[in-house]
C-alpha cells in the first residue's frame, strides 16, 4: 500500500509526529511491502528509522514545489496520507494517536550511513528555536512567537557542561548565531554541507538532548533518548484568559535550587525570559493541548513549561523562560541520577 508524510508549513516537528504515527500504523496494520512518499530529504530519513523500512520503500512525491493541488487531485486518493487533512484515505497521525498502542521505538539505519567527518558522540545535544529562524511556509518567521527563547540562555548552558568536561553539540538552523567558542562545543548547525543523517546519528546516540519547544525533539522522543525538554509553550498556544490560582500552579514547571555563582547576575526572568503578552479573559483549561507531549515516553523526558505569570487583576499574563540554573540543575540531576531520579550504576 501507498503511505504520504506531508506537512503543509514544512515542519520537521510535525513530519517527526507523523512519521510515528505511520510506524504505529504500519506495528497494527502489517505492510509487507509499503511505498512511503515523502516531500524533502529529511523526511525521507524520518521514514528510513522505522525499522525494516529501507530506500526502496521510500519515494518522492511529483510535485517538486510541493505545491499541493487539492486533496482530491486523483495522485492522492490512493496514498494514505495523515489524518489531520481531508484527504481520501487516512492514517492515524497526530500527537494524541501517539499514545495509542502498541509501543514502538524509531531506529537510526547505521547500516544506511557512511560518516563523512568524525561527530561526537556520547554528547549533550541542544536545539534552541531563536527568532528568526524558523521560516513556516506559508506564514514567515513570526509563527507561534511564544516558543521562541532567547539564545544567550543556552549558551551560558552550553559553556558550563563545557567546561565540566562534556561534549556539547548544537543542532539546528543554519541562521542562529554562533554558540560560544570552546574545544567541547561543537556548534554542528553552523558547519558546512550538513545533513540530516548525522544529526540524527548523533541524536542515536547522544547522552542527553536538551530541547526547547521546536525542531527535532519528536524524534528524540520517538528514538526514546533522554530528552530534557525546556520552555514548553505549545500546550499554552490556545490559553488566552483567566487562570484561577489554584489551577495555575499546575502549570509551574518543577523548580530546583538555582544554581550559584555561575555568573547570572542580571539573568532577571522578567527581563530577558518574558517572549509573549496576551490579553486574558477567561480560561476553559481543557484547551490545553497537552497530547503534544503527553504521549513521550516518561522513563525518557522532562518537561519544564514556560511559567505563566499573571497581573494581580488576571487581566494580562506573560510566558516567561526557564533560567539558565534551573535548566542546568535539572540537566545535572538527569545526567547523575536518571530522568526518574533513580541513582545510575557506575
Amino acid at each position: 500500500m501507498k503511505y504520504g508524510i506531508w506537512r503543509h508549513e514544512n515542519s520537521i516537528g510535525n513530519s517527526a509526529e507523523h512519521t510515528i504515527g505511520l510506524y504505529k500504523h504500519l506495528l497494527r496494520n502489517p505492510d509487507p511491502d509499503p511505498t512511503i512518499y515523502v516531500e524533502t530529504e529529511f523526511q525521507k530519513w524520518f521514514v528510513l528509522c522505522i525499522p525494516d523500512i529501507e530506500p526502496k520503500n521510500v519515494e518522492f512525491f511529483h510535485n517538486g514545489d510541493r505545491t499541493l493541488t487539492g486533496y482530491d487531485d486523483d495522485y492522492y486518493k490512493d496514498i494514505h496520507m495523515p489524518n489531520c487533512y481531508p484527504f481520501p484515505k487516512t492514517y492515524p497521525a497526530v500527537w494524541e494517536d501517539l499514545k495509542l498502542e502498541p509501543d514502538c521505538t524509531l531506529e537510526f539505519p547505521e547500516h544506511l550511513y557512511e560518516p563523512k567527518r568524525d561527530l561526537p558522540t556520547d554528547a549533550i545535544i541542544m536545539h534552541v528555536r531563536e527568532r528568526g529562524t524558523y521560516n513556516h511556509r506559508h506564514v514567515g518567521s513570526e509563527e507561534e512567537t511564544e516558543r521562541f527563547v532567547d539564545p544567550r540562555i543556552f549558551k551560558v548552558i552550553a559553556l558550563y557542561f563545557a567546561k565540566e568536561g562534556y561534549k556539547v553539540v548544537r543542532v539546528g538552523d543554519k541562521n542562529q548565531s554562533p554558540f560560544p567558542k570552546h574545544e567541547n562545543i561543537f556548534d554542528f548547525a553552523l558547519e558546512e554541507n550538513t545533513t540530516i543523517q548525522e544529526e540524527l546519528y548523533m541524536i542515536s546516540k547522544c547522552k542527553l538532548f536538551i530541547s526547547t519547544d521546536s525542531g527535532i525533539w519528536p524524534m528524540v522522543g520517538g528514538m526514546k533518548k533522554d530528552l530534557l525538554f525546556t520552555n514548553v509553550a505549545s500546550p499554552l498556544t490556545n490559553v488566552r484568559s483567566k487562570i484561577p490560582f489554584k489551577e495555575r500552579a499546575l502549570l509551574e514547571p518543577k523548580v530546583f535550587t538555582p544554581i550559584p555563582d555561575l555568573g547570572f547576575k542580571g539573568w532577571n526572568r522578567n527581563k530577558h525570559g518574558q517572549l509573549q503578552r496576551f490579553a486574558a479573559a477567561s480560561i476553559n483549561m481543557e484547551k490545553l493541548k497537552m497530547d503534544i507531549v503527553s504521549w513521550l515516553p516518561r522513563d525518557h523526558t522532562r518537561l519544564m513549561f514556560k511559567n505563566l505569570v499573571w497581573t494581580e487583576d488576571l487581566l494580562n499574563g506573560a510566558l516567561l523562560a526557564n533560567s539558565p540554573g534551573g535548566i542546568i540543575n535539572q540537566a545535572n540531576d538527569i545526567l547523575r541520577n536518571g530522568i526518574l531520579g533513580k541513582k545510575k550504576t557506575p
